[in-house]
Parts: C-alpha cells; structure tokens; sequence
C-alpha cells in the first residue's frame, strides 16, 4: 500500500505562490522524518495542495498535513 502526503496552507496569509512552495515544504518534511524512521520510501509519495483545499472552514488554517 502506498500512502501519500499532502500538505496545506492557510490561505488567509501568503501569496498563492508562496502557499503552494509551504505546502510542498510540509508534506516534504514529513515525508523525510517518516523515511527517517525506517519506512520504505516506495510506499510514499508527497505532493502540497497550497491552500486550494479548505480543510478547517471555521476558522480557516490549513496548516496541516494529511497522509491517505
């Protein structure tokens, strides 16, 4: 089974640009610690959404990252 990692952003702070780069920096970093910690990288695959998805629609802070 494969697992992929998606980051966010908040799309209330930063330029679309800037969020996409955030998001992809998130999802990247836990994607290396998970590879850290001895999983097998073939199973993972990491990609960042910027703040394209609303994740928190109360208060509006995508900072977060998701593994399916």
């Amino acid at each position: 089974q494969t697992f992929t990692i998606i980051g966010h952003a908040d799309p209330k702070t930063g330029s679309p640009s800037y969020n996409q780069s955030l998001s992809e920096k998130r999802a990247k970093a836990v994607y290396e610690y998970l590879i850290s910690k001895g999983v097998d990288k073939s199973r993972l695959a990491w990609i960042g959404v910027g703040a394209t998805d609303n994740i928190f629609p109360i208060n509006g802070t995508n900072r977060v990252v998701i593994v399916k």
